[in-house]
């Protein structure tokens, strides 16, 4: 699966990843990894496990990678969770081993006591699996964050190693009681089915309210600023969401209006063949009344028939 936190980001539901790109006063290893190769005509291609199996993986993000040799360096991988190599990313240069070069033609350096980085292990998952394999579909954290993202910005021009900042949090996050969500913030209450697995929750600066995965499909919610992209309009916000290429969306078409419950959303959609199969994107958005912040929901079906409609369905206002 690509996430969030693929905003983001990597591709692994661990809450403390969403955010793992911002520069922090307690900066620190936030996870080990693994370089891997893809196979057949991929076989030139690289990408960063972050679990054992290879389910997780770094996608749709900057990330800084500590190596074997102690190094840490800025890479970034596409929505997919390939490495960029011999191109430029958000007018940032990466050289043919995908590291990132500064003004002057160099690989940057990243500071270890003030940026958050993974760290690769020679022997990552050696007694699990083989090293050469494609990215699998699967759930993520997030970036996390990422899901997919992280804030997750996709591949925004804020997700540069070398300048991201810490975002200020400007909204508040739900409350669970068994499989129901409650947010008097942004006024709504909603019910996932008794199946649906682990509901996970965010926290200040993870950039991301709640994200649940099911049936090989994730469900993410998030609040973003209505100026993120310089309009003052839903209908601005979703035409830099889209052209930002956010959560993967690059590309993807406004669709009409669809109602959830007590609310209607502006609705985005693609389609997005990556090296694990097919998926299928849709992001909704809402204003939240007297915030300035969208509500943004992106699934992921991943191949799968999930959509979440029956989910969304339960969104009710609480006043």
């Amino acid at each position: 699966m690509r996430s969030r936190i693929k905003m983001l980001a990597t591709v692994a539901m661990a809450a403390g990843l969403m955010a793992a790109t911002v520069i922090t006063a307690n900066a620190k290893s936030i996870g080990d990894g693994q370089w891997r190769n893809g196979t057949g005509a991929d076989a030139s291609k690289y990408w960063f496990a972050t679990s054992p199996d290879g389910s997780s993986y770094l996608a749709n993000r900057w990330m800084w990678i500590k190596g074997s040799d102690g190094v840490v360096r800025g890479f970034y991988f596409d929505a997919e969770g390939w490495m960029a190599a011999n191109t430029t990313v958000d007018g940032k240069k990466v050289d043919a081993d995908g590291c990132m070069l500064d003004a002057n033609g160099n690989v940057e350096i990243g500071n270890e006591a003030e940026v958050d980085f993974y760290t690769h292990q020679n022997d990552f998952a050696a007694a699990a699996q083989t090293q050469t394999q494609t990215p699998a579909q699967t759930q993520t954290q997030t970036p996390a964050s990422t899901v997919k993202g992280n804030t997750i910005k996709g591949s925004g021009a804020g997700d540069n190693p070398a300048n991201m900042q810490a975002p200020a949090l400007g909204y508040a996050v739900s409350a669970v009681n068994g499989k129901t969500i409650t947010n008097s913030w942004a006024n709504f209450t909603m019910t996932f089915p008794s199946n649906s697995g682990t509901i996970l929750v965010g926290a200040a600066d993870e950039g991301f309210d709640v994200q649940n995965i099911t049936n090989d499909a994730e469900l993410t919610i998030r609040y973003v600023p209505v100026g993120e992209y310089g309009g003052t309009t839903l209908d601005s916000f979703i035409a830099g969401f889209v052209k930002d290429g956010r959560d993967g969306l690059m590309g993807a078409t406004l669709g009409a209006d669809i109602t959830f419950g007590d609310y209607t959303f502006k609705q985005v959609a693609l389609k997005v063949p990556n090296p694990s199969g097919t998926v299928y994107d849709h992001a909704y958005f809402r204003v939240v009344d007297g915030t300035g912040y969208v509500q943004v929901i992106n699934v992921e079906q991943n191949g799968s028939s999930e959509d979440f409609a029956s989910t969304l369905n339960t969104m009710r206002k609480i006043a």
